[in-house]
């Protein structure tokens, strides 16, 4: 079986201080990231940034809804990993190890009073079972391996430090598909 570890750092705002950004850099750091490992430790990895749209709040309301939402961020992440390993999840046990409480709870009883949050999960259910995968999520804490690590460091676009913690080969980038709101969202639904 392959083991899949995500993470998303949030979007929002930075909080400003006089006239500069408080945490400017922490802004152009926030994305997604993860990696499917097989049981030889070699991994496959895909790694993102939040367009402007999410980390701005201010374009659409779609962007505030996401960024306010770190469930549905990292129910992104899930989504944007399975898809971009397609080819390695086909036809396999994937258990993906998973530290946001809410998308354990949305995927595993089917339901979120979240909109979003649901439809993320669906679909991530309908890519699993498109690709014949039996897929199993399962909650773990924050950074408590190597590998939740290494999917934290993705999702901070640190992808040196991630390749240290664990042998990662990338699979694709999926930023482009993220770029306009109308289309990310016409893409979920």
């Amino acid at each position: 079986h392959l083991s899949m570890h995500c993470d998303a750092t949030g979007g929002g705002r930075a909080e400003m201080s006089g006239n500069q950004p408080k945490r400017m850099k922490m802004a152009e750091t926030r994305g997604y990231g993860g990696f499917v490992v097989d049981r030889s430790g070699k991994g496959h990895w895909c790694s993102g940034k939040w367009p402007r749209w999410i980390l701005d709040e201010e374009e659409c309301e779609w962007g505030k809804s996401l960024s306010n939402s770190t469930s549905t961020l990292e129910a992104i992440a899930i989504l944007a990993t399975i898809s971009s390993n397609d080819v390695h999840c086909r036809n396999r046990d994937v258990v993906c190890y998973c530290d946001n409480n809410g998308v354990v709870y949305s995927y595993k009883k089917g339901r979120s009073e979240d909109l979003l949050l649901a439809t993320i999960t669906k679909a991530i259910f309908d890519v699993s079972n498109g690709l014949n995968m039996n897929f199993i999520i399962r909650s773990v804490k924050r950074v408590s391996t190597r590998y939740e690590l290494a999917a934290d460091m993705l999702s901070r676009g640190q992808l040196r430090e991630a390749k240290e913690n664990v042998d990662l080969s990338r699979s694709e980038e999926h930023t482009s598909e993220l770029q306009s709101p109308d289309h990310f969202v016409c893409r979920l639904l």
